[in-house]
């Protein structure tokens, strides 16, 4: 769901790539200012060499200071060498396949399934995150009070608190505070409702808002009307008894 602009400095990878693309050395500020790094939200810097990414993540960091980024190392040393760069995360594609070739011999079905619900696009479950912000309605409340299941039907499986420690299948009575990311699984239908559920804050306000205005215009609209009653010349008590009441039926809903 988000646009991608692919670098490289072979035209010839870039002839088939879906995406839009730029051609040029990625270490170059001005190939990176070409590609949008000013209005990007995250970057990974998946290059040949480990020099080069960590070039690439030093440059990036100093342009846009609160970027995200993501850097691919192909040695246990480069790894945080990348992370003194500026990396927010660093992937060696090598680790990781050592350790999933392992898991697979250890725990297949566990792992096959967390391989098709991580990849599986077909598949009717998957994994997602939602960050919990500071108006958020499910902000100070535990997550049994929140009846996430219940009402969104998606299962949290762990919670991410500030500090970046994960808290797995986490107790009912655990409270859930701004800055909390909840991953969950569940459907997309089930996910949506999961961030509308997160997210109600502003669209509760706004239908507050709208209630309160119609409220007050309805009660200006009856006062109004009861001083009109009031100062007509002959306007019987019977009258002004019945706007009185449609005033208090007002005031009472």
């Amino acid at each position: 769901s988000r646009a991608i602009v692919v670098i490289d400095h072979d035209e010839s990878r870039l002839a088939d790539c879906a995406h839009p693309t730029v051609f040029g050395d990625a270490t170059e500020d001005s190939v990176l200012e070409a590609a949008g790094i000013a209005r990007a939200s995250a970057l990974v810097a998946a290059v040949d060499t480990d020099a080069a990414n960590s070039f690439i993540t030093l440059s990036a960091r100093s342009m846009r200071p609160e970027l995200f980024i993501v850097a691919r190392a192909r040695s246990l040393d480069s790894e945080q060498k990348l992370e003194r760069s500026g990396a927010d995360r660093v992937v060696n594609p090598q680790s990781i396949g050592g350790s999933r070739m392992a898991a697979f011999v250890l725990r297949p079905h566990v792992a096959e399934f967390v391989d098709v619900v991580m990849h599986e696009h077909n598949l009717e479950f998957h994994l997602e995150e939602f960050l919990v912000p500071s108006d958020s309605p499910l902000a100070g409340t535990t997550l049994g009070d929140a009846r996430v299941r219940d009402q969104t039907g998606a299962l949290v499986l762990a919670m991410r608190d500030t500090a970046g420690s994960f808290l797995t299948n986490p107790p009912q009575d655990k409270v859930i505070e701004p800055g909390h990311v909840l991953i969950a699984i569940g459907t997309d239908d089930e996910h949506k409702a999961l961030r509308r559920l997160t997210h109600e804050t502003l669209a509760k306000i706004t239908d507050d808002l709208g209630r309160r205005h119609t409220f007050n215009t309805a009660i200006a609209a009856a006062m109004e009307l009861l001083n009109a009653a009031t100062r007509v010349s002959g306007a019987d008590a019977q009258g002004r008894a019945v706007v009185r009441e449609a005033l208090d039926v007002i005031v009472l809903t």
